[in-house]
């Protein structure tokens, strides 16, 4: 049984000057990104001071830290330096988890998953350390569907650390997980993959059959897209019977995670719809997810992208994440940042930017690349538009002074902002409602035999998804 030397997470109201400068020594570090010096510190530190759990604290504040470009090497520099620490090695973990790099976990941790093997000479181990080592085993088990081994580590960690948003946001991955892994099992039962996708507890066994028959069914997918678009090109408003609808949306994420340039002009298409209807058949990807699925499925037509940039008459979103697909598109290499340069100068002079939205697609777009080759045109928005978005000179300053390949680095080629979207298609949909394995085990424990089946067949339950014990095989599953 592991055992720990605190028994609480909580700080003290005060502590000495003393410590409460070292505290501010090592905060400095970590906002300088240097965390080796602040690791280095705050362990001296832990050996020194009587009370170690502020200093745990920061530690665990970095494990938790939003990385960016220079914060992630700094991590992986951390990590070499000193790859006994605990802390160390949590946090390189927790990258390699976010990055998707699987296999070096192990490498991390010498096959040893639990930390009296990992360490056999310390006697005890604080809650902080235990924390952060079980958290990203229990992550690590989660990503490679090995549920028994990451119920272990959840288990413990939600009986001895209550209502932690960590351990939450861990569950939902596992839960969701969980989920797939079902669907992935039983997606044979399914025989009509365009109907089942459509159909909110049969839609996850479809996406899994189309993952592994993606040639036979991308057909499909793509007649789903299409229909959809014929079907609103002359619309204003949405049809009631669509409103939830979600095949298209599984179909979008497909499509850009298998790299399919085939579903290039349908989501061209998708941007030259009414303001009004883009905006709600689109609503939960339009910001995010959009511009990264034109990024996956390009084809290489660019004047496709430019029209519906340069087309004043098209929702204002709809021209963002055309534009933001570009710098994706740069930052996959395919066109030079010359031409992007030379993109935005004639895209500012032939008047894109007439409003608040528009000013701010250009500037954010423009700072993303580095601003002083566009910095006339810049200083024009920020001057005709300051009011509007709020920017202020010193933000444009900073970036100013960064190097173009330090620019690029955090704020292009960091994070997933101008990445395709990932061939794990299915983690990049886990955010969506279809995926909470908890609202399955709700709906169907208090549907009554005669009600509407929630599957959406329109038959009542009693003659639908009770006969296949859709609800009894999620359970035990669980």
């Amino acid at each position: 049984m592991i055992q720990s030397s605190h028994k609480s997470f909580q700080n003290k109201a005060e502590y000495s000057e003393e410590i409460n400068s070292v505290l501010r020594e090592i905060e400095k570090h970590i906002n300088n990104d240097d965390l080796y010096n602040a690791v280095i510190l705050a362990n001296s530190s832990l050996k020194k001071y009587l009370d170690p759990l502020p200093f745990y604290s920061l530690l665990t504040k970095i494990f938790f830290a939003y990385g960016n470009a220079f914060w992630n090497d700094s991590v992986t520099e951390l990590y070499k330096k000193l790859p006994g620490n605990i802390f160390s090695k949590c946090t390189y973990a927790k990258l390699c988890l976010e990055e998707k790099k699987l296999n070096e976990i192990s490498k991390i941790f010498d096959n040893k998953y639990e930390l009296r093997l990992l360490y056999p000479n310390q006697e005890y181990f604080d809650q902080h350390e235990i924390y952060v080592f079980y958290l990203v085993m229990a992550q690590y088990f989660s990503l490679l569907r090995d549920f028994e081994k990451a119920e272990k580590y959840l288990k413990f960690l939600e009986s001895t650390f209550v209502c932690d948003a960590g351990i939450s946001g861990v569950r939902r991955t596992f839960d969701r997980l969980s989920l797939y892994s079902y669907c992935e099992k039983t997606c044979e039962e399914i025989s009509d993959v365009r109907f089942a996708l459509n159909k909110k507890f049969l839609c996850l066994q479809a996406a899994s059959k189309v993952i592994k028959n993606y040639e036979q069914t991308a057909p499909i997918l793509l007649s789903i897209l299409d229909d959809v678009l014929n079907k609103y090109k002359n619309k204003s408003t949405l049809d009631y019977i669509d409103f939830g609808r979600i095949d298209y949306i599984l179909s979008l994420y497909l499509l850009a995670g298998f790299r399919e340039q085939r579903a290039f002009p349908y989501i061209i298409r998708f941007l030259y719809l009414p303001s009004k209807i883009f905006g709600e058949l689109l609503e939960n990807i339009i910001t995010e997810s959009l511009s990264r699925m034109l990024i996956s499925t390009y084809n290489g037509d660019i004047d496709q992208l430019k029209s519906v940039i340069e087309n004043e008459t098209l929702d204002s979103w709809a021209r963002h994440a055309a534009l933001k697909s570009l710098v994706g598109i740069f930052a996959s290499n395919m066109i030079s940042r010359k031409d992007l340069i030379g993109y935005f100068k004639r895209l500012y002079n032939l008047g894109f930017v007439k409003d608040r939205n528009t000013a701010y697609s250009f500037f954010s777009l423009a700072c993303d690349i580095h601003p002083n080759e566009l910095r006339s045109e810049i200083d024009d928005v920020v001057k005709n538009f300051y009011d509007e978005f709020g920017v202020t000179p010193e933000i444009l300053e900073k970036v100013s002074k960064l190097s173009v390949e330090n620019c690029l680095k955090l704020y292009v080629y960091s994070g997933t902002y101008y990445k395709p979207i990932s061939n794990h298609v299915f983690e990049e949909m886990l955010w969506m409602n279809c995926f909470d394995f908890n609202e399955y085990i709700e709906i169907f424990s208090h549907i009554g035999r005669n009600e509407l089946c929630p599957c959406g067949s329109c038959q009542k339950y009693k003659k639908c998804c009770i006969q296949k014990n859709i609800f009894d095989k999620i359970r035990t599953y669980a």
